[in-house]
Parts: C-alpha cells; structure tokens; sequence
C-alpha cells in the first residue's frame, strides 16, 4: 500500500487557527496546559485527578438518566458506572480537536 501524507494546510479544509494549534505555535499556548501528546498523558491525568468524588457522582447519575430510556449494550452500563472510580479517565477526541472550523 502506497502512502503520500498530505499537509493539513495543503487541503485548504482548516482555519488558520486550527493549523497554529497543531503546529503548537507559541502564541497559543496560554489557551491550554499541555498539547495533547502522549509524553503528555501522564502529567495531564496527574493535574485532573484533583476532580471530586462528589463531581463524579453527579457526571455518572447524569450519564445514567440519559441513557436510561436507550438500547445499549451492557458494556455501556459498566463504563459508564466505571467513571465514578478515581482512577478512571476519559480522553475526548474528533471533532472537538476541529477547533472553529
């Protein structure tokens, strides 16, 4: 299999913003601690474990009501219930990286 990366900025799909972001220029970086690497993760998860037990019951009673009236698999149940242990973490990714585009 042939592969050719093509520069996000060659696609001319993304807002200039987005693209300082990725490119982590300088002049973003006030706007978040740590750029999303996975060197990162450690530190990033170290700064969050700070997120209340009683925070966490609120997110997973929140999370169960919506999805109370949905099919689901099980496995949708436990991680959702896994979310009120303290050494549980999320990783958000998609299109909330696609910053105003």
């Amino acid at each position: 299999m042939l592969l050719e990366k093509i520069p996000f900025a060659d696609t001319r799909s993304f807002s200039s913003f987005f693209l300082d972001y990725i490119s982590q220029k300088k002049t973003l970086q006030p706007f978040y601690s740590r750029f999303p690497l996975l060197n990162n993760f450690k530190d990033q998860i170290k700064e969050k474990s700070s997120f209340s037990k009683n925070h966490r019951q609120i997110l997973v009673a929140s999370l169960q009501k919506q999805y109370q009236y949905l099919q689901h698999a099980e496995a949708v149940k436990m991680n959702i219930a896994s979310l009120s242990d303290e050494n549980s973490f999320t990783i958000t990714t998609g299109h909330q990286l696609n910053i105003f585009t």
